[in-house]
């Protein structure tokens, strides 16, 4: 919101009374003056603040889930209303409401609680930063992490005091086309103020009726016809609902403030800094994937009755159908994660591009090959698992995340040979396969 949120310089001219005067006047910071916030900014406000209440609620009930997507959805539509919105973004709105349905249905058997409510937040906040425009490159893809730490910290963190200078204004600046002068220190030093005199008056209270029997029974017949708004209210809930509704707002309203050209300048100076950490010569690359590939070779060659029992249905001597599947599965997945880190270094550090380096491509793809081979053990031995026992929610989060790696192999193969951005298919795959698990 710094299109709406203006510095603006001191009217006062020039001081004539000494050297010391000029020099403080031209090093004085300029005052800060809020402009009057659009009327779809303070109705964001209120829904970032209601939806993050609702989110400090997760553990109540499928309704304050619910109420979160609803209200945080309308709070990303009423900031962006008019804008394009990135084709994409509709998928990761998608995945969130599959999280809500299998909540409501009550068919959520495969993930435990906590992992749905962490997914669907996860789901619904970067569906908010695709909405607003933010990502890097327009969408998903090999800015990732730049995206993610830039829209999840260093976005809603600067942008934190927003929602509540807009609450602010909204209720000391009412009338049409008045402004008023408000810093963020301002906003916070008044609510430490109104903080610190409720706890005040209590004090107060509290001491009165200790010295007086007969205001203590008045004090307290007043507290009983009160409502018990603590019952539904939840003071302990709202303070953490109070800062998660800044945080929320300034996600969501950041991109505003960010612009199609200072995107663009984020991502020309993160492509320089990239620029200069491309040292390491290709054929140093393709040596170090060499000396990894030669190893899974030999162990594929050592250990092939062991590891391709479970294509042909054999169990190795002396295991069982529970021991052969469980043993090495996760071992297997996490080598699996180390290639991939080792591709991602070599996409960002390498001299030359992949693609561009003939032998470096050669053995990225031989690298791949290799990976693909442990996800199809794994899967063969879980598949030889569930004939024998079935699914049960643990199988079936092991069965995805194989299926996930394997995914993952298949695009980084396509876009090695092609050219294709596929690594917003793999990120689609598997949050739509994690969301649709929820209605299982």
């Amino acid at each position: 919101m710094n299109d709406e949120y203006t510095l603006q310089t001191r009217g006062d001219d020039l001081p004539d009374n000494g050297a010391t005067d000029l020099t403080d006047t031209l090093t004085s910071e300029p005052d800060e003056v809020v402009k009057k916030p659009a009327a779809r900014e303070i109705i964001a406000t209120a829904l970032a603040f209601a939806g993050a209440y609702a989110c400090c609620r997760f553990s109540e009930g499928s309704l304050a889930q619910v109420a979160a997507l609803v209200l945080l959805s309308i709070m990303t539509f009423v900031l962006h209303r008019g804008e394009k919105a990135a084709g994409e973004s509709w998928i990761w709105l998608g995945c969130a409401v599959l999280c809500d349905v299998g909540l409501i249905l009550r068919r959520n058997d495969v993930w435990e609680l906590w992992v749905e409510h962490f997914a669907f937040f996860i789901f619904l906040t970067y569906w908010m930063i695709s909405r607003g425009g933010f990502l890097l490159d327009g969408r998903s893809g090999c800015y990732l992490p730049a995206d993610c730490l830039y829209g999840y910290l260093v976005l809603p963190l600067s942008h934190f005091a927003d929602a509540f200078r807009t609450l602010f204004w909204a209720v000391k600046y009412r009338k049409r086309g008045d402004r008023g002068q408000i810093s963020a220190e301002a906003v916070f030093v008044s609510l430490f103020v109104i903080l610190i005199g409720t706890i005040l008056l209590f004090a107060a209270m509290r001491l009165l009726a200790s010295s007086d029997f007969r205001f203590a029974a008045g004090l307290q017949r007043l507290v009983e016809s009160l409502p018990d708004v603590s019952a539904w209210l939840k003071p302990h809930v709202l303070i953490f609902a109070i800062p998660l509704g800044g945080y929320l707002f300034g996600m969501a309203a950041g991109p505003i403030s960010a612009g199609e050209e200072l995107r663009l300048n984020r991502r020309q100076a993160l492509d320089a800094s990239l620029a200069n950490l491309r040292l390491v010569p290709a054929g140093v690359w393709a040596g170090l994937i060499g000396a990894f590939s030669a190893a899974y070779l030999a162990y594929f060659v050592l250990q092939a009755s062991y590891l391709f029992g479970g294509f042909m249905g054999r169990l190795p001597e002396g295991f069982s159908v529970a021991e052969y599947a469980r043993a090495g599965f996760f071992e297997l997945c996490a080598v699996m994660g180390i290639n991939f880190g080792l591709l991602w270094m070599i996409a960002g550090l390498a001299r030359q591009p992949v693609r561009a380096h003939r032998p470096l491509k050669i053995m990225c793809l031989l690298l791949l090959g290799q990976s693909l081979v442990f996800s199809a053990i794994a899967l063969s031995k879980l598949g030889m698992y569930i004939g024998v026992y079935g699914f049960t929610p643990l199988r079936l989060q092991s069965t995805w995340l194989a299926c996930v790696l394997m995914a993952g192999c298949v695009c980084g193969v396509v876009h090695i040979c092609t050219g294709r951005k596929t690594f917003r298919a793999f990120m689609a795959f598997g949050a739509v396969t994690m969301a649709a698990l929820c209605l299982v």
